[in-house]
């Protein structure tokens, strides 16, 4: 008979203390030949396969298309939780409910190529988000201003809750962009090449035209990494206080319009 080796603990994440998930066995470095006997296997898989992913925030198995497409949304939420070194590429299969110790590197090679897979999934959804909005602000003819062009530049990520309702790609993307890595991987003028990110910024340009094309660059990529920064500190509250409200931008998006409208400080006397 297997005794119940379920395991109670949480561990302090870096931004936030958003627990590790452990449950029922299924702890982080412990291997199937911890748990004696092939019943004892099969009961800790079926264990990862559900409690694991739903205590992560995941849907239930049967809902999820693939084991890639879960692996990309383990991997997103640990990395995002832990930081890009603070997880192994085992424990996310092992989360994700794999017995097979190299089910990442079967799927995507390294932890970079899964970290590339899944920003290039969200990003591609995420852009389908913004060409319909922007399509749709255009065909309006209403008026195009600074406010309507920022929401549709930031909101698409917060489409990415998972069933807690946690912004995971806003917070695996600030991992992403604090990692020097990830961060330096593209020159900043190539990232938006053929996206319709280019023509918003375009648009938005048109409006600060009293900043220098780098000092408009730099503001928006600060304002935006400020944006992701209030949606995760949101989350961490959300998530200690036990609150149930959304997120609002409506702040955030003032102070970045007022911060774009400043003047260049090398044009002042002040």
């Amino acid at each position: 008979m297997v005794k119940d080796r379920r395991v109670n603990r949480t561990r302090s994440a870096p931004l936030g203390g958003i627990p590790d998930i452990v449950s029922d066995g299924a702890r982080i470095g412990q291997t199937d030949s911890d748990i004696s006997g092939d019943a004892g296997r099969k009961h800790l898989r079926e264990h990862r396969l559900g409690e694991s992913a739903l205590s992560l925030g995941l849907k239930p198995l049967p809902d999820r298309p693939s084991t890639k497409a879960l692996l990309m949304d383990v991997g997103e939420i640990l990395m995002g939780r832990n930081g890009i070194e603070g997880v192994t590429l085992r424990e996310i299969g092992l989360l994700a409910g794999q017995a097979n110790s190299n089910v990442v590197q079967y799927h995507f090679e390294s932890k970079e190529g899964l970290i590339a897979a899944i920003l290039e999934d969200r990003v591609r959804r995420s852009e389908k988000i913004r060409s319909e909005r922007f399509q749709s602000l255009k065909r309006e003819c209403s008026e195009i201003n600074p406010r309507r062009l920022l929401e549709i530049l930031w909101l698409p990520t917060l489409t990415f809750q998972d069933e807690n309702g946690t912004h995971a790609f806003c917070r695996f993307m600030l991992q992403c962009r604090l990692h020097l890595r990830y961060s330096a991987r593209y020159p900043h003028n190539e990232r938006y090449d053929g996206s319709v990110i280019v023509e918003i910024m375009d648009f938005l340009r048109k409006f600060h035209q009293h900043l220098p094309k780098e000092v408009f660059n730099l503001r928006l990529s600060t304002l935006t990494l400020m944006f992701v920064s209030c949606v995760v500190e949101f989350d961490n509250g959300r998530h200690m206080n036990g609150h149930l409200d959304d997120f609002e931008p409506g702040p955030i998006l003032d102070m970045a319009i007022a911060a774009l409208a400043a003047p260049n400080g090398e044009h002042t006397n002040e």
